[in-house]
C-alpha cells in the first residue's frame, strides 16, 4: 500500500500536473531514505487528543515527511508538528497543503516534505492530534511518549498529559540528504525491541547497531511474526521504503512450534528472494531459545538447529550473521550465554548489544568514533 501526501489520488495528481516543468525536475530530484520506521498492527479508538513522542535518529538533512496510519476504522489527524528537540520551534505537518486529513481504516498517509534542518544522533519530537481508529504496536518501548486531552501539537506538555509509551500513529519519518547505506530489520518481537514489554526503544538491537554505525538501521518487526505474516506483508511494511540499501532478516522462533524445518527454510528463501532485487539481503541465524510456549521443547531444538545448519550451508546472494554462535552459552549451546537472556526467549538489553555488534560486524562498515565508550561491555565479552 503506497502512503500518500495529498487526501486523494486526485488531489495529488492535480499537484503535480500543475507545476511548472522545472518544478516537476525537482521534485523528481529529491532523494529521502527512512531515518525511522515502525510496524503497526494493532488498533486502539481514540478520543480526540494530542499525543507526542520522541525518535532517534540518525541521518542528516534539510528536509523531512512523516507517515501516519489508520486502525481498524476512520481515522483522522486534525494537526501535526516536528521539531528538533534541541529547537523549542516545532514546524507544522501539512498533507496536501492542508493541517490534517480524514482517511480510511488501514490506510497511510504521508505528509509534504518541509523544511527543517536535522543531525544525525539527534532526537524529532513529533506531536499530533488524533482521533478515531489509529494503528498501535503491542507494548510499551517510547519511555518519554504521553497524551493530554485536546489540541496541543504546538504546546509543551501541560498538567493534563499522562504517559503513552506504546508506538501509535506515526510509522515512518523520511529525511532527504546524501546517499548512504541504510538497513532495515525485519523480524518479530525480538527485533522490535521486547525486553520486559516496559522497554526502552533505543536498547533495541536495531537502534544500536545505527549508533554503533552511524547509519540509520530502521525495524520492520512485529511481535509474533513468523515466516508467512512477513512473506504476506513485505509489500505494505518493507518494499514501500525508499533508499534501503540492506536488508537483516532475523526469523523464525515463532515458527518453530508448528512447523518443520523444511518449511521454514523454503519460506526464508522466498523471503530472500523477493527482498534481493531491492537490497543486500543479509539472513540471521535463530537465536537460541531456552523454552517454548507451543509444542515439545525437543522438536523446537532441533528445528532450530536444522535451520542454522542449513542457513550456514546456504549458497545464494544472501549472506548469513550467525547471531546464534555469538550469542548461545558455549557449555550449553540450547542457551542463551549468561546475561543475554530477558526470559529465555527474549534477550536482555546486554543480549540486544551483542546481536548489535554482530550486524556491525557483518555489514562491512567502520565503526563510529564513540561507540566503544558507549558500549564498554562489548569489549570485554569480545573473547568470551
Amino acid at each position: 500500500m503506497l502512503a500518500t501526501s495529498c487526501l486523494s489520488q486526485k488531489e495529488c495528481s492535480s499537484v503535480r500536473t500543475s507545476a511548472k516543468p522545472e518544478a516537476r525536475e525537482l521534485v523528481r530530484a529529491w532523494r529521502f531514505a527512512p531515518a525511522f520506521h515502525q510496524v503497526l498492527r494493532e488498533s486502539l479508538h481514540s478520543r480526540r487528543a494530542t499525543y507526542r513522542v520522541g525518535i532517534p535518529i540518525q541521518r542528516s538533512g534539510e528536509r523531512v515527511r512523516v507517515t501516519f496510519q489508520a486502525g481498524d476504522g476512520r481515522f483522522q489527524l486534525h494537526a501535526a508538528s516536528i521539531r528538533n528537540k534541541a529547537n523549542v520551534q516545532p514546524t507544522a505537518l501539512t498533507f496536501c497543503g492542508r493541517p490534517g486529513f480524514n482517511t480510511d481504516a488501514g490506510q497511510v498517509v504521508q505528509s509534504d516534505p518541509i523544511a527543517i534542518s536535522l543531525q544525525a544522533g539527534s532526537e524529532i519530537l513529533v506531536a499530533f492530534e488524533i482521533e478515531g481508529a489509529v494503528a498501535v504496536n503491542s507494548f510499551e518501548r517510547f519511555p518519554e511518549g504521553s497524551t493530554e486531552p485536546g489540541s496541543h501539537v504546538f504546546a509543551l506538555p501541560g498538567a493534563a498529559s499522562t504517559p503513552f509509551r506504546r508506538g501509535i500513529g506515526l510509522t515512518s519519518i523520511d529525511i532527504e540528504g546524501e546517499s548512504s547505506r541504510a538497513i532495515v530489520a525485519i523480524g518479530d518481537s525480538i527485533t522490535e525491541g521486547y525486553i520486559s514489554g516496559h522497554d526502552d526503544i533505543q536498547d533495541s538491537w536495531p537502534m544500536i547497531a545505527q549508533r554503533m554505525l552511524g547509519v540509520p538501521v530502521v525495524g520492520a518487526a512485529v511481535s509474533g511474526q513468523g515466516v508467512d505474516d512477513a512473506l504476506q506483508s513485505l509489500a505494505r511494511d518493507v518494499s514501500t521504503m525508499e533508499g534501503i540499501t540492506d536488508c537483516v532478516v532475523l526469523l523464525g522462533t515463532n515458527d518453530l512450534g508448528d512447523r518443520p524445518d523444511t518449511y521454514i527454510v523454503t519460506r526464508l528463501e522466498e523471503l530472500a528472494r523477493r527482498l534481493r532485487s531491492s537490497c543486500q539481503v543479509w539472513m540471521g541465524t535463530i537465536l537460541p531459545k531456552e523454552w517454548t510456549p507451543r509444542g515439545s521443547y525437543p522438536r523446537v531444538e532441533q528445528r532450530r538447529q536444522a535451520v542454522n545448519d542449513w542457513l550456514r550451508r546456504w549458497k545464494s546472494n544472501a549472506r548469513v550473521i550467525d547471531f546464534d554462535a555469538a550469542l548461545r552459552d558455549r557449555a550449553s549451546p540450547h542457551r542463551l550465554r549468561p546475561g543475554a537472556s530477558a526470559d529465555g526467549i527474549h534477550l536482555s538489553a546486554r543480549g540486544h548489544r551483542l546481536v548489535a555488534r554482530e550486524l556491525a560486524k557483518a555489514i562491512s562498515l567502520p565503526l563510529t568514533t564513540n561507540a566503544i565508550d558507549d558500549f564498554p561491555d562489548l569489549a570485554a565479552v569480545a573473547n568470551e
